[in-house]
């Protein structure tokens, strides 16, 4: 098995593997030791390949897992096990090493959409508008049945990426209103944890989902409640992401942002803008966040401001995933190649063809980069890419975006690699998650009263900073007398106040240009007083010539 044949694409290429050739590769993950790299396609089965191989040796196929009687949509691996759910509404479990399939689990009406695990537990979502927590060890099961063990219902749309932040011993149980719960409560909280702990469940262990009813929701994994739903987005949230500590969500969709959301509160903190097309996927690194677009880009956000800091241009279609690896970013597009960008100056350093269709999703593991296409060919590149020349860019070029505090953020940006645990999205669901924004009715029965002000106050907050920032430059021009005022028949005649900025009567006074946004258009021009210039009245609307309009300013302020 193996199927492997070269071709010589700039010399990058080191191997391409043909076995689910001529279906799409959808979905592929990589063991936690990172030797071993499991792929799933549209022909119905899963594929495992031996990766941690010496310098020089092919990529080895050790088994192929069938069973699934639809196509793959997403994987994850656990321990020595893989997990595959599919089109045919099913998760199985196999075994890594001899391929073969330990348990079915079925309760899904609809097609699963992702799925991650813990140690002792899988979560999946569904088009079918639920969640569900399925018990990982199935070995003293009586009934398959047994092994579902939560349905996370409340979604009026179907639910695609996932979430889960572990629960925390160190941090004291809070009530709803935020205050620390009593002794009493600890104690009740204490018997639950008991309870729970037999089927691995913590009682602070939170499930984050994100559905095409335009929402996201955080549930109590114990109790089987919705916590806060997360309500903004004008489109599917088909992407989401969280933080290290888990205090921050950041969830995406066709509506061309992303959000920041306080997940304890519910609240949105920062709105990430800039794109013009859809977000197809999304990755966290420290406080960066790297962007996939369907608008032919990728882009680069620094969290803790919320300002776009790179763009990473040259596609020539949708941008369908990016990966991060050792100061690169790798993306893959849907117009067959694979790029690889400095990460920090933006320079694009290599661009690695040879695939025949879109490239649906990239793994980078130690010096090689994989890359898995709708032509059903798995590749297997050089990921060594020399920054060369760039380190001197990187401290003289200036950040490109959308923020003018580029300098600013760069050099505050962090260096610690974060982890999150989450489910991203796969190739075969972006389509249909598009899609079903025009198709899903959006339903908002149950939701948090003060959702919809807590969200509004992030976004009006950093608005009202323009304003501020406008003043303080109009207030810093009135101090300054450089400029001498010019007789009245030298002046214009003045129009009504205009975009380009309100009437002046003391050029003394004038503010420096700038946007119409924060000025009042119908506001009256100030007096002057009557030591200085004569006033000029404003013209009424008309097809006179500027010099007539002039003479009879001169006239009138003669008679003054």
């Amino acid at each position: 098995m193996g199927g492997a044949w070269s071709r010589d694409h700039g010399n990058y290429e080191l191997e391409a593997i043909a076995d689910h050739e001529p279906h799409s590769i959808n979905s592929m993950a990589v063991s936690s030791d990172q030797s071993v790299l499991v792929t799933g396609s549209e022909d119905c089965t899963a594929r495992v390949w031996f990766i941690d191989s010496k310098a020089g040796e092919d990529v080895e196929c050790t088994g192929i897992l069938k069973g699934h009687t639809n196509y793959i949509t997403t994987i994850t691996t656990v321990g020595t096990n893989v997990i595959t759910g599919s089109a045919d509404n099913t998760i199985r479990k196999w075994d890594m090493a001899t391929c073969q399939c330990l348990f079915v689990y079925e309760g899904h009406k609809s097609r699963v959409t992702r799925v991650l695990c813990t140690d002792e537990l899988i979560i999946s979502s569904s088009y079918d508008k639920t969640a569900k927590l399925w018990s990982l060890e199935t070995s003293d099961l009586d009934d398959p049945e047994d092994a579902c063990l939560r349905t996370f219902e409340g979604h009026t749309g179907g639910v695609y990426p996932i979430c889960f932040i572990p629960g925390n011993d160190d941090e004291p149980a809070k009530d709803k209103e935020g205050e620390e719960d009593d002794e009493d409560g600890d104690a009740k909280d204490k018997e639950e944890e008991d309870e729970d702990l037999e089927d691995g469940i913590h009682p602070k262990d939170v499930l984050i989902t994100g559905a095409t009813d335009c929402t996201a929701r955080s549930w109590s994994l114990a109790k089987n409640k919705t916590i806060r739903i997360f309500k903004g987005h004008k489109g599917p949230v088909s992407c989401m992401a969280i933080d290290t500590p888990g205090k921050l969500l950041y969830t995406s969709g066709p509506d061309k942002a992303v959000r920041e959301w306080n997940i304890e509160r519910g609240n949105c903190t920062k709105l990430l803008s800039g794109m013009s097309d859809a977000v197809i996927s999304m990755q966290l690194v420290n406080k960066l966040m790297y962007v996939a677009s369907a608008d032919t880009n990728a882009y680069c956000f620094i969290t803790e401001f919320g300002d776009c800091s790179r763009i990473y241009k040259g596609h020539r279609d949708t941008v369908i995933s990016v990966r991060f690896h050792e100061g690169i970013l790798f993306t893959g597009c849907a117009d067959m190649v694979v790029r690889a960008f400095d990460a920090r100056s933006g320079r694009l350093k290599r661009e690695y063809k040879g695939h025949k269709a879109a490239v649906n999703v990239i793994q980078v593991v130690k010096n090689k980069l994989y890359s898995a296409s709708s032509d059903g060919v798995l590749r297997v590149w050089d990921a060594k890419v020399d920054l060369g020349d760039d380190e001197e860019l990187h401290s003289a070029a200036p950040l490109t975006g959308f923020g003018a505090l580029g300098a600013l953020l760069k050099s505050r940006a962090g260096a610690q690699k974060r982890s999150q645990v989450s489910a991203q999205p796969t190739s075969q669901g972006i389509q249909d998650i598009q899609d079903s924004s025009d198709d899903e009715s959006v339903g908002f029965g149950g939701l948090l009263d003060d959702d919809d002000e807590s969200q509004e106050e992030g976004t009006v907050a950093k608005e009202e900073e323009i304003p501020a920032q406008e003043h303080s430059a109009q207030e810093a021009s009135k101090e300054d007398p450089s400029e001498e005022s010019p007789s009245p028949e030298e002046s214009p005649a003045q129009d009504p106040p205009s975009p380009e900025g309100p009437p002046a009567e003391d050029p003394s006074e004038e503010p420096p240009a700038q946007d119409s946004s924060s000025e009042d258009p119908q506001e009256p021009p100030k007096e002057s007083p009557p030591q200085e210039e004569p006033p000029v009245e404003q013209p009424t609307e008309g097809n006179g010539n500027d010099s007539s309009q002039e003479e009879n300013a001169t006239k009138e302020g003669e008679e003054e």
